[in-house]
């Protein structure tokens, strides 16, 4: 849930950007939250707690397309092929191929998430589709490597670019 919310803000947002829109506020609370919510709504949608890895299927459902119109996000990010690109809260990589396929070749995505299980689904859902330049990047809810603007050392212990 929190991925979704957070992809549909970029989404948002993106779109926002495109046509010189700008939402105010951003960010409302409201008490009590939702069974399911942290309280906190951006753009008027609840921010969800952190989704476990055992609801992971939930991400790859066929009617994920219909229900939030996820192919306008990647075409509304204008990335440019070569580009370095973070899925922050990747999960199963649903977006992650996604994003890969844009910024082929010579670009690469950092697909960071706090959840071993997640990023092994995500392993395996690249390898099944042939994509290699996906770099799984564990990060923990209270220190996400990639905050820093993936500053600081990479995943092979290198410098991230």
């Amino acid at each position: 849930m929190l991925r979704q919310s957070l992809l549909g803000a970029v989404l948002i947002v993106a779109l926002m950007a495109m046509s010189g829109e700008t939402p105010s506020p951003l960010y409302v609370h409201r008490d009590p939250p939702s069974p399911d919510g942290l309280g906190k709504f951006f753009l008027g949608r609840e921010i969800a707690h952190v989704m476990g890895h055992a609801a992971a299927d939930w991400l790859e459902r066929p009617e994920r397309e219909t229900e939030e119109g996820t192919a306008l996000l990647v075409p509304a990010l204008r990335l440019e092929p070569g580009a370095v690109v973070a899925d922050l809260g990747a999960g199963t990589g649903y977006f992650t191929w996604r994003l890969a396929e844009a910024v082929t070749p010579q670009g690469r995505v950092y697909a960071v998430d706090v959840q071993p299980e997640m990023l092994e689904r995500l392993g395996a859902r690249m390898a099944t589709r042939g994509v290699t330049n996906v770099l799984p990047w564990l990060g923990t809810e209270a220190d996400p490597p990639a905050a820093g603007g993936l500053a600081g050392p990479g995943p092979d212990g290198g410098c991230v670019p």
